[in-house]
């Protein structure tokens, strides 16, 4: 595979809060294993890549989040080069449109409003029955901690919006908070890996992680990205679950060995088709 080569692009600081060294380690770890198959990897910051693009790469693997980012991906995308995760995947990843796609795809979720910051909202919370809830900034993923807050009551969301919108945040999402079991996920679509795990071992002996998986490559396909990672909230009588969060490319940190062989895989079978044409 000596001949075909790929771009990865690694994510800019500010959308890696607490996370820079494991979003730097799975994609340089990915770009290790891809170089011992044979493939060329070149790897840029995504400040490389808003200024000057990059070379002729047939493939491009990309952690990228900025606006800008997004706009060249698709650029190149329409181009025919084969983006992982694929730029508009990522717009979907913006939490505004992700609640609109599991909603239309029966995604279990959490009862969710996608609200303009500048709106009234106690009245349609009440409506809801919701008190205690999560608010979160809509047009992408956290930024800073501040863009994920819990709120106890209507009148607490409500003052919460309003100082996403003195933050220049123009639309927010507001969730229920519901109870059970917090888990985490992590998945790459088209490959055998799937690594779940509660974050507390009480409660509930295993998770059904068939279900969960199919759920998690449901949202995955809907979404239009490959390379996944994000929470749930499971019924320790039921076993029923709820996605809270679903993002795109995370740092795999307690999975990273075989997160970044999944990937490897998955990029290498591109790489295998570019060689058969």
């Amino acid at each position: 595979m000596a001949n075909v080569s790929v771009a990865g692009i690694l994510r800019a600081g500010m959308f890696s809060p607490n996370n820079v060294g494991a979003d730097a380690a799975i994609l340089n770890s990915v770009a290790a294993k891809l170089r011992r198959r044979g493939i060329t990897v070149n790897l840029y910051s995504e400040e490389q890549f808003i200024a000057h693009g990059i070379g002729g790469e047939q493939i491009v693997m990309t952690m990228t989040r900025d606006e800008r980012s997004t706009s060249r991906l698709h650029e190149l995308e329409d181009l025919g080069r084969i983006v992982i995760n694929s730029g508009y995947g990522i717009s979907h990843c913006a939490r505004g449109n992700m609640v609109k796609i599991f909603a239309r795809e029966g995604i279990p979720q959490p009862d969710t409003l996608v609200v303009s910051t500048n709106e009234n909202i106690k009245g349609r919370l009440e409506e809801l029955g919701i008190e205690r809830c999560w608010v979160k900034r809509a047009d992408c993923q956290t930024v800073h901690k501040e863009d994920v807050a819990c709120a106890r009551h209507a009148q607490e969301a409500q003052d919460l919006l309003g100082e996403f919108f003195i933050r220049g945040i123009r639309t927010a999402t507001v969730a229920r908070d519901i109870s059970g079991l917090h888990a985490k996920f992590y998945g790459v679509v088209g490959t055998d890996f799937f690594h779940c795990y509660l974050s507390r071992a009480d409660g509930l002996q295993t998770i059904d992680e068939d279900s969960l998986r199919s759920v998690c490559t449901k949202a995955a396909k809907a979404l239009g990205v490959a390379i996944y990672g994000g929470d749930v909230m499971i019924d320790p009588i039921s076993g029923s679950f709820s996605i809270i969060s679903f993002n795109d490319w995370p740092g795999f940190a307690p999975c990273r060995e075989d997160a970044a062989k999944g990937i490897c895989k998955l990029v290498s079978s591109y790489a295998r088709k570019l060689m058969k044409r």
